[in-house]
């Protein structure tokens, strides 16, 4: 499937979760994405079996959870 410049996809991350992104560029192999809510370090090429139609509602952005957990187990030790 060939996706636009500028349209908004869905693309798995490095481990294997969906996010939301955007198309930069693309080739007939690979498309190059933008995940929303990331900085550019992390834009990357993705094959066609990593990138998708938007289907649901997706993070757009990892949670911190793991820091402010130990942010306040500190503070409370």
């Amino acid at each position: 499937m060939t996706y636009e410049k500028g349209e908004k996809v869905e693309a798995l991350d490095v481990n294997g979760i969906w996010y939301s992104a955007e198309v930069l560029e693309f080739t007939d192999q690979e498309t190059l994405v933008k995940y929303i809510g990331w900085s550019a370090k992390w834009n990357r090429w993705v094959s066609e079996t990593q990138i998708r139609e938007i289907t649901s509602e997706l993070p757009r952005k990892r949670r911190t959870f793991f820091s402010r957990q130990v942010c306040i187990f500190s503070l409370l030790n």
